[in-house]
C-alpha cells in the first residue's frame, strides 16, 4: 500500500469565499411564507407525522403540493406507496390536508393545513 504525504512545499487548499450569487433579501421583501413547524406539536403516530411532514416540505409558499406522487413520497419516508395513500385518505379525514382541484385544467393538489382544517 501507498501513501500520499503532502510535501511542504505544497499549500494546502483554500475554498473560495462564500459570497452570495444574488443580493440578499430583505424581510420586508420576502413572501409570506408557509411554515410547517405547527406539525411537531401534533398529536399523531410517527408514520403520519412523517408524512405530513413530506407533504409539508413539498410544499410551496402557501402550503399547496401540487400533484404529489406517491412512489416519491415513499421513496422519501421509507414508506410503501399503498401505505402513503393510506395514511393520505386518514390526513384528508382529519382535515390536515384539504382536496385541491382546478376546474379549468387537469391539475390537482392537496393544501396543508392546521388542526382541524385551521391554517
Amino acid at each position: 500500500m501507498r501513501l500520499f504525504v503532502r510535501q511542504r512545499s505544497q499549500k494546502r487548499f483554500t475554498p473560495p469565499s462564500l459570497t452570495p450569487c444574488r443580493p440578499a433579501l430583505e424581510a420586508a421583501d420576502l413572501p409570506q411564507t408557509f411554515d410547517p413547524s405547527f406539525i411537531w406539536a401534533l398529536r399523531l403516530d410517527p408514520l403520519t407525522k412523517l408524512l405530513l411532514l413530506a407533504y409539508a416540505d413539498a410544499a410551496d409558499a402557501t402550503g399547496r403540493v401540487l400533484q404529489p406522487d406517491p412512489h416519491g413520497l415513499a421513496a422519501r419516508t421509507g414508506l410503501l406507496p399503498a401505505s402513503v395513500r393510506a395514511l393520505t385518505r386518514a390526513l384528508l379525514d382529519r382535515g390536515l390536508l384539504t382536496m385541491l382541484v382546478e376546474d379549468d385544467s387537469e391539475q390537482w393538489g392537496f393544501r396543508v393545513t392546521g388542526e382541524e382544517g385551521r391554517l
